[in-house]
């Protein structure tokens, strides 16, 4: 998106009713130091993609539409020396366990997420809440659920070719089933 901005260092987009960044916005800005975007309407960011500005010291997510956080994200904004992500509508349910996990209180962004949702956690802090009482609601029954590992994924597979690996007494051949990871 910034091609031939190699040299960039500091971007503002202070209210510019900017609603989503893309993977690969910020390939082209290796150089950028300063990441100014309060006031838009973001409700998704790429957080995982900040780990190639090496020289990132400041982002600025102010009063946006973020309502959760990935856990990478907490790797990601540890290293960043000036994060603001306050003024965001933080959903507190099970999506936020991982990221609540990492919490240890070191950081000054981890004051900044104020919960929104749901109703019995508003106005708390994120790092005030237990990870047990991050729950979700289940759409099926309407009913809020503990935080639980997803059930395994079903994957059905053929192997098409005959193998063969030898080692000590350990032979495999063609197999057609279904595998849980």
């Amino acid at each position: 998106m910034f091609t031939g901005l190699g040299n960039l260092g500091y971007l503002s987009l202070y209210s510019n009713n900017i609603s989503d960044i893309q993977a690969g916005t910020f390939n082209s800005t290796p150089q950028l130091t300063w990441l100014d975007l309060p006031n838009n309407n973001i409700t998704t960011f790429p957080f995982d993609e900040l780990s190639r500005l090496q020289r990132l010291y400041q982002l600025d997510l102010y009063n946006n539409q973020l309502t959760t956080l990935p856990s990478i994200a907490y790797d990601i904004l540890s290293s960043i020396s000036t994060v603001i992500i306050g003024n965001n509508p933080w959903q507190c349910d099970c999506r936020m366990v991982d990221f609540r996990l990492k919490m240890t209180g070191s950081y000054p962004f981890e004051n900044q997420i104020t919960c929104s949702q749901p109703d019995s956690l508003h106005g708390l802090k994120l790092k005030h809440v237990s990870p047990e009482d991050l729950i979700c609601e289940d759409p099926t029954t309407g009913l809020m659920s503990p935080v639980t590992s997803p059930p395994p994924t079903t994957v059905a597979t053929e192997i098409p070719e005959p193998s063969t690996v030898q080692n000590s007494s350990i032979t495999s051949s063609p197999v057609s089933g279904v595998f849980s990871p």
